[in-house]
């Protein structure tokens, strides 16, 4: 995780930055890493997309994210 921070609506914002000189990346979000409990359970969404991403419970990961892309989430 590269950021995160809480919005207005007390909801939380999280920047995600693959960060590789080539090829795609894996990248699992552990929601304890940005303050809720182990089995916190949320309803990602990719603020850029604005696209609901499904509901999980302690943790998220996001599949083939190219380098040097960004993805914002909100939980």
């Amino acid at each position: 995780m590269d950021m995160n921070g809480q919005l207005p609506d007390g909801l939380q914002a999280v920047i995600l930055l693959n960060r590789g000189n080539f090829g795609c990346e894996t990248i699992t979000v552990k929601w304890s890493d940005i303050g809720f409990p182990v089995d916190h359970s949320a309803v990602v969404r990719d603020l850029w997309a604005r696209k609901d991403l499904g509901a999980c419970i302690g943790s998220y990961t996001l599949l083939k994210i190219d380098y040097h892309a960004t993805i914002m989430l909100k939980n």
